[in-house]
């Protein structure tokens, strides 16, 4: 088994995706598997140790901190499968790749972010460019893999 360190870290502090990046111990490699909203990381953790509520409090009350940040150790066969896992391999909130434009008339920049979030479901997300937190809605999971379309 490898020893797995998972880092989460609130993007925009209070609200908004959580950054998922992991570490294999064994050999120095990472990997950023994007980024995730509360109701993805809820269900990764309860899919992960079910009916261990108090473990994905501590967890949410780390990310609802000042800091906004969690780290802890997982084991797992192999640090591929502990990617498919925090990239949602399987589960009603996969990462995929969403496209947005920016909706300030004076920015208008478009950009990707890897995002684990059901269908439907309302993201904050923070222009890269201007520095505008916008709420987008993940419409539908479309094919190829890894790309949405966006209702904003």
């Amino acid at each position: 088994m490898k020893t797995v360190a998972i880092r989460l870290n609130r993007i925009n502090l209070f609200e908004g995706p959580i950054s998922v990046r992991l570490f294999d111990r064994s050999s120095n490699s990472h990997h950023d598997a994007g980024s995730v909203t509360d109701d993805a990381l809820a269900e990764r953790l309860a899919a992960r140790k079910p009916g261990s509520h108090s473990a994905a409090a501590e967890v949410q009350n780390k990310l609802s901190a000042r800091a906004g940040e969690a780290s802890f150790e997982e084991k797992w066969p192999t640090f591929t499968k502990a990617i498919e896992h925090w990239s949602g391999e399987g589960s009603r909130s996969p990462v995929r790749l969403v496209t947005w434009t920016c909706r300030n008339v004076a920015c208008e920049f478009a950009q990707d972010v890897k995002i684990g979030a059901r269908r439907g479901e309302t993201v904050p997300l923070r222009c890269r460019q201007c520095g505008r937190t916008q709420r987008v809605t993940l419409a539908e999971l479309a094919a190829p893999p890894r790309e949405v379309s966006l209702e904003t």
